[in-house]
């Protein structure tokens, strides 16, 4: 069964990503995507409020550097000027949530991805707290520039309306990625996957390997790998039950305890994921047999979770000895 991308509000995207309103991607919901230097970065002294928190203004001369994504008011290499406030608990504490510039610090001559929603083109508005989404450090550029290049190969194929173009789309994007995972980042995973997955519920059997390979590149990022494992793993669990399915996505995340590359995902994978997918709720979801039919297999996998000494853990191990 194939499937077109779901109907959603966007913009053109002949010049770049589409702002699609109600997208779960940073990058898609945005309506401007830019870079920027700061040049100077004077806060102001620290004053308790009426609301017993400390607050203070950070005043920033700043200089354009690109623009990714919307329309702005100034050009790329021109400086501007913005203030944006910050509040902590007394006595220089930050335990609690106070705002995404309460959190960030700038430091001159360091370049910034920003990501912003809101209706003006003043570079001073879209970085107010109520705009701004996100403030990321440069290497997160390539994930806009891999998003960029993906929804050109996407856009060349879904634009055809064929019954078929959602799954070449898909796959188009994929091969992107692809080439791009030893540099891309969860910003760009989340792009990948609100295009990808709407596609993948329907038809997983065409992009299923192509999605895994992606999890089991072993120079993909951390971040990257992260977040992709955690989409498929809850589509996987959406689409419960689908035995092949599942039966493909746990032999795929077992693998990755013996990469060294995924090692800072292994902890995770064994107590969210793989746990899930087996021995959910004290009952096996797979016949362990239907997973890894060589026992010799089990038996290594076992020996991978010995540094995992957790009953989650534990349960895995019993569920693979079985």
């Amino acid at each position: 069964m194939h499937s077109q991308p779901p109907s959603q509000p966007v913009q053109s995207a002949a010049s770049g990503l589409p702002y699609v309103t109600d997208s779960p991607s940073e990058l898609l919901a945005a309506t401007n995507v830019f870079s920027m230097t700061p040049l100077s970065v004077n806060p102001s002294t620290w004053v308790l409020g009426p609301d017993q928190f400390e607050h203070r203004e950070v005043r920033v001369k700043a200089r354009l550097a690109e623009i990714f994504k919307g329309r702005l008011n100034a050009a790329p290499s021109e400086e501007f000027a913005f203030s944006v406030p910050q509040e902590r608990e007394t006595g220089g504490m930050v335990n609690d949530y106070h705002g995404l510039w309460s959190h960030t610090t700038l430091t001159p001559g360091k370049n910034y991805l920003i990501i912003a929603r809101g209706s003006s083109r003043s570079l001073a508005d879209l970085l107010k707290q109520e705009n701004c989404r996100a403030v990321l450090d440069q290497a997160f550029i390539e994930d806009v520039k891999a998003a960029l290049a993906g929804e050109v190969a996407y856009q060349a194929i879904v634009v055809k309306s064929e019954p078929s173009s959602a799954v070449a789309a898909s796959l188009a994007l994929l091969a992107v990625a692809q080439e791009k995972t030893a540099v891309v980042h969860d910003l760009f995973e989340g792009y990948l996957w609100a295009r990808v997955g709407p596609t993948f519920d329907h038809s997983e059997k065409e992009l299923r390997g192509r999605v895994l390979d992606l999890v089991s590149a072993p120079n993909g990022t951390v971040l990257f790998r992260g977040a992709l494992i955690a989409d498929v793993y809850q589509t996987a669990v959406r689409l419960e039950p689908n035995p092949e399915l599942t039966r493909a996505v746990v032999r795929d995340f077992f693998a990755l305890l013996h990469q060294p590359s995924a090692k800072p995902l292994a902890a995770h994978l064994v107590e969210v994921e793989l746990y899930n997918l087996t021995v959910r709720d004290g009952n096996a979801n797979l016949a362990v047999d239907t997973v890894f039919p060589d026992r010799a297999e089990r038996a290594a996998y076992r020996a991978s979770l010995a540094p995992f000494d957790t009953d989650r853990a534990h349960q895995i191990e019993n569920w693979l000895s079985r």
